[in-house]
């Protein structure tokens, strides 16, 4: 039955109104477009089930969970907020602002799975602090699929489909503080922001969203300028303005793409290449291409050659081509210094095991000092010794060695020689340090590299001539913790790296020459800490600066105690080995 006129004219315009109205709202943000927010801190929300899982999801529901979780976190895109506060906070309005006030929450990623059918919807967001939609990807994976697919199919399916959400997010990083024409970046060496890459800044903005859901479609992007990274640490780096679009054209939260970015780098993979071996003749065997053995022929007829595989002509060309791809891109760092060219990184020995550098024992870090050490005794036994005329009377070395990823040991030694008020002194120290690497807190201290926390263990000797103190023969024993970093100094454009250590000393063991005796060290306490800064070059052999230290102990005797005080400052030395 037809409508009457009127009617369809009604329904005509209600129509008409309905579409303009909503396809209007998606023009006018075009019209109007919104700046894309810097992202820096991002919280990872627990995976939300919709519905009851059927067995197959329910099987691979652990999996999913905390493959996930290290999937988003793999992608390094942001500085991820401990899962624990984010799970305690999300689900509350007072508990996301209070991330948002406390941890400075900038988004959360999420991830959705719903069962329909014989089909599982994953579906991963970027969302805002208020849980609003910013950026959605959906996979539709058959649940017999599920149910086969090994552990690495499915990781490649997570990573696939977590990457698509964090790559249409079109900031890697961004400008966190400016200084004349140097800027402070979001991103560094983790991130695959190294020293010489050169970066292009813009301004992006929303272009259009979806008329439903207002998520993010398309971006566009209004230059403003290009910038050099001259240092890389592991979440932040410094670049130098190398041009401008305008003036003062880039700005605190201006950002750039990085192409080399784990996520980006993901979908640059080569896929596994169909028949990459053949088959041996007269063999069950296969062997790879271009590896098939040449038989000896004593017949003295042509070798035949071997059978080639057969072209598979549902291939498409696309697809052909892919095959003719490099090898596959791993996770390592894409810049050229370290895709096998003769420059290293700075800073790479603090990131693992280095490669040998010709050494039987192979250490990344050696430095020597020339120190003036200042030191005193009292209480039982005095003594104290003189300032040299040189100003030098002790020298010492020290070397790290990285064990592996995650420990390294640093063995330390000095010599020390001068005069007393009535005689002389000749002294040596021997330490050694196993240290645990704990990745830095440099959301709080953005110049701080790592924390290096361990044990020390010491063996010390001195000999006074002359003095109511003879010297001392003692083994100290001591938690130990470094802080290891690098600040560079916009105004003298240079790096400067630090190591403050930071010692208790508990536990002490040895012998006192006190007025002729020997005595007997007992419990006592003491404290240690020490600060080394060197001016890093990239050009010479020798980068150099200087440390000053303090140790105060007081350790009891047999009868009575011993008080020492020890002060240092001296030239410092590193070489590149």
């Amino acid at each position: 039955m037809k409508s009457p006129p009127r009617l369809r004219l009604v329904l005509l315009i209600s129509m008409s109104w309905t579409m303009s109205g909503r396809w209007g709202a998606s023009e006018a943000y075009a019209a109007e477009p919104q700046p894309v927010p810097a992202i820096k801190y991002a919280g990872v929300l627990p995976v939300y089930w919709q519905g009851t899982p059927g067995p197959t999801l329910q099987k691979k529901k652990p999996w999913v969970e905390s493959n996930f979780n290290q999937v988003v976190h793999d992608s390094k895109r942001f500085i991820f907020i401990d899962n624990t506060i984010v799970a305690d906070n999300w689900s509350s309005t007072e508990g996301r602002k209070k991330l948002k006030d406390e941890n400075e929450l900038d988004a959360f990623v999420n991830l959705n799975v719903t069962e329909q059918g014989d089909v599982a919807i994953f579906t991963a967001r970027l969302l805002s602090p208020e849980l609003l939609g910013l950026i959605t990807e959906t996979d539709r994976l058959p649940l017999a699929w599920l149910a086969s697919a090994s552990e690495v199919d499915l990781t490649s399916k997570m990573r696939d489909l977590t990457y698509r959400v964090l790559n249409r997010y079109p900031i890697d990083v961004f400008v966190t503080s400016l200084q004349g024409r140097y800027l402070t970046l979001s991103a560094g060496k983790d991130q695959n922001v190294l020293e010489g890459d050169i970066l292009e800044f813009g301004d992006f903005n929303v272009k259009s969203s979806h008329p439903v859901d207002g998520t993010w479609l398309t971006f566009d992007q209004k230059p403003l300028g290009k910038a050099k990274i001259i240092e890389s640490k592991s979440q932040s780096s410094v670049a130098l303005i190398t041009s401008l679009t305008s003036e003062n054209a880039i700005r605190v939260g201006s950002g750039a793409r990085v192409e080399n970015i784990a996520s980006r780098r993901n979908f640059r993979s080569k896929p596994i290449a169909e028949e990459a071996f053949v088959a041996i003749d007269n063999s069950p065997l296969v062997v790879a291409k271009g590896q098939e053995p040449k038989t000896a022929d004593t017949s003295g007829a042509p070798t035949p050659a071997p059978k080639k595989p057969k072209k598979d002509n549902t291939k498409t060309p696309a697809a052909e081509k892919a095959e003719a791809l490099p090898t596959e891109v791993t996770d390592e760092p894409m810049h050229p210094a370290v895709r096998g060219g003769s420059t290293a990184i700075e800073g790479a020995d603090k990131e693992g095991p280095a490669e040998s550098n010709g050494l039987d024992f192979p250490v990344q870090d050696v430095r020597f000092s020339l120190e003036s050490n200042s030191w005193s005794y009292g209480n039982a036994a005095s003594a104290s010794s003189q300032l040299s005329p040189i100003l030098i009377n002790q020298v010492g070395a020290r070397a790290e060695h990285n064990l592996d990823a995650t420990t390294t040991t640093i063995v330390s030694a000095h010599v020390q020689s001068g005069s007393t008020a009535k005689g002389s002194y000749f002294g040596l120290a021997l330490a050694g340090e196993y240290l645990f690497k704990i990745a830095s807190p440099n959301a709080i201290i953005p110049s701080l590299d790592r924390l290096l926390v361990g044990g020390h263990a010491e063996i010390e000797t001195v000999g006074v001539t002359k003095e109511k103190f003879g010297g001392t023969d003692a083994i100290h024993l001591a938690p130990v913790v470094h802080a290891q970093g690098s600040y560079h100094i916009v105004d003298m454009v240079q790096t400067i790296d630090y190591d403050v250590t930071a010692m208790i000393l508990p536990f002490n063991f040895g012998n006192a020459g006190i007025k002729g005796n020997t005595k007997q060290l007992g419990s006592g306490m003491g404290f240690d800490v020490e600060a080394q800064v060197l001016a890093k070059s990239k050009t010479e052999q020798w980068e150099w600066g200087g440390l000053i230290g303090l140790r105060q102990m007081n350790e009891d005797l047999s009868s009575g105690s011993l008080s020492t005080s020890t002060f240092r400052i001296g030239l410092l030395g590193r070489v590149k080995l």
